[in-house]
Order: C-alpha cells, then sequence, then structure tokens
C-alpha cells in the first residue's frame, strides 16, 4: 500500500512540472497530440457531413425507397370507404414519414363520413408503419382527382333557395323537410326529402316533382 501510494505521489508530481504542456507530452509520447487532434477533428467532420446531408434530403424530397411507398399506398387503398387513391407521396421530415394523398369516395357520401374514412386511412397507415409521423388525406368524389376547379358560380345557400322554391310550386308539396346537393360529372344532382298531404299519392307526387327538373 505505501509502494501504490508512493507511485502516485510521484507521478502527480511529475504532470504538475509539465502542467504547460499536453497530455500527450506529459505521458512522455508527444506525438498522440497531433494524432488526438486529427482524430477529433476527422469525427467532428464526419457527423457534420452526416447532419447537412440528412438535411439537405430532407429539404429536397429525397426519393425514397419504392416498395415501402407502394405497400403503404397499397394499405391505404383497402381502408374502407376508399375507391382509390392517388398522388400518393412520401417525404420525410424530422425523423419521420409525412404522406400525402388523395382518396377518391362514393359520390353519395355525407361531409361527416368522408372524414371517418380520411381518419382510417390516417390510422391505418401510422399503424403499418412506425416510420409514419403525418398523413394529410383529402377527399374526392369525383374520378378525376384534378377536378376540383369550381364550375357553378353561385353559393349553396342560393342554390337550394332556388331548388326548394322549384319544389314548392308543385301542387300537394307541404315543405321540403331535407336537402343535398351533388355536382359530379359536370350535373347538379339534389336528394330531396318533402312533407306531403298524408291523402296523396307518394308515387305519384315524387314523379311530379322530378319532372320538375327535368
Amino acid at each position: 500500500v505505501c509502494v501504490c501510494v508512493l507511485n502516485v505521489k510521484c507521478v502527480s508530481v511529475f504532470l504538475l512540472k509539465k502542467k504547460n504542456s499536453t497530455s500527450g507530452s506529459a505521458l512522455g509520447f508527444p506525438v498522440l497530440d497531433p494524432i488526438c487532434g486529427l482524430v477529433v477533428s476527422a469525427l467532428i467532420v464526419k457527423v457534420g457531413i452526416e447532419i447537412a446531408w440528412s438535411s439537405l434530403r430532407e429539404l429536397t424530397d429525397a426519393v425514397l425507397d419504392p416498395h415501402e411507398t407502394e405497400a403503404l399506398k397499397a394499405r391505404a387503398e383497402v381502408v374502407p370507404g376508399v375507391l382509390s387513391v392517388h398522388n400518393f407521396r412520401m417525404r420525410p421530415t424530422g425523423g419521420k414519414l409525412a404522406c400525402d394523398m388523395i382518396v377518391r369516395v362514393d359520390p353519395s357520401t355525407s361531409v361527416s363520413m368522408a372524414q371517418q374514412t380520411a381518419a382510417l386511412v390516417r390510422q391505418a397507415l401510422m399503424e403499418e408503419s412506425s416510420r409514419v409521423g403525418d398523413v394529410v388525406v383529402t377527399c374526392y368524389a369525383e374520378t378525376d382527382p384534378e377536378s376540383d376547379k369550381p364550375v357553378i358560380k353561385r353559393s349553396t345557400a342560393e342554390l337550394e333557395q332556388e331548388v326548394r322554391s322549384v319544389v314548392m310550386n308543385v301542387p300537394g308539396v307541404l315543405g321540403v323537410s331535407h336537402m343535398t346537393l351533388h355536382y359530379l360529372a359536370g350535373r347538379l344532382r339534389a336528394e330531396i326529402q318533402i312533407v306531403v298531404d298524408s291523402n296523396l299519392r307518394v308515387c305519384s307526387m315524387c314523379l311530379s316533382v322530378a319532372l320538375r327538373f327535368l
């Protein structure tokens, strides 16, 4: 024990005398100092290049693995309520993947149900791959996803008011309880629920209302 303590004291005194020198020189190997400096510099350059390359790929939307892209697109296509998937894209962001797509749904689907379909697609992709961090789903009723340019120049309220006035002019119609307008394939389609007299024949009344729009 005395010998070990003596050796430690000797080393301490030796290092104190060499306090103005670096560790390699203090240990008697001055060549270690430039070698260690080069190693540390190389590690710093390596890490800097990796970070810069990763950031550059993120900013330029680098092309990802096509197999992974096709697998996620195929998963979205089998979600209930989805008729087809268009413009499927993925890009890295913050260490995760961001997916963006257009989903075609049934034209008669309501807005609330279309939102539920989009939520199901989002959940399915995040469960399919832990790398997926964000999913943006746009629902379309048309076959052509590019048909998003406005064709009708009037608001929905104006169109409903016009349709309601035509329906109310039909003899026997007491009121309109519900109306849903669809614009598909270049034409306006209306789903109307009317209130009629209980003594009237429903089939003939509905037929006369429909004939007003032909």
